[in-house]
């Protein structure tokens, strides 16, 4: 909250969480609307989740923006997540230069869960992650 004057208070409005629903493809397009999100979040240790539930599959372009992303985020004392993975888009989020960037969860409700418990959630393996 931001103090107004002696006795307001008025609700800070900056946004210190997203989540985006990815469908289709990971192009360029879709890749600089992320980068346009991440510049938006405020905050110590912004949140960013990623529901990607309704892609198709992930070629190696789209694991490498993804890499990418997640790396920026980071920079900027962020932390971004995978939700919805589905199992054909597993193998390819399971490469070990991932592992600790872009904690990868079953489901959107478990991604916010543990991203909400501090600065380093996420890095650790845990139940539903693959």
């Amino acid at each position: 909250m931001t103090t107004v004057g002696a006795h307001r208070r008025v609700p800070d409005y900056r946004r210190h969480w997203a989540a985006i629903v990815l469908e289709g493809r990971l192009d360029r397009a879709t890749a600089a609307g992320i980068e346009r999100e991440m510049e938006l979040l405020a905050g110590d240790g912004p949140r960013l989740v990623l529901e990607v539930s309704r892609l198709g599959t992930l070629d190696a372009f789209e694991v490498e923006t993804l890499l990418s992303l997640a790396h920026a985020f980071r920079l900027q004392g962020g932390l971004m997540a995978v939700a919805g993975v589905r199992e054909q888009v597993r193998p390819a989020l399971a490469r070990p230069e991932l592992t600790g960037l872009l904690p990868v969860f079953t489901t959107m409700t478990e991604a916010m869960l543990q991203l909400s418990d501090g600065p380093t959630a996420g890095g650790a393996a845990g139940p539903g992650r693959g």
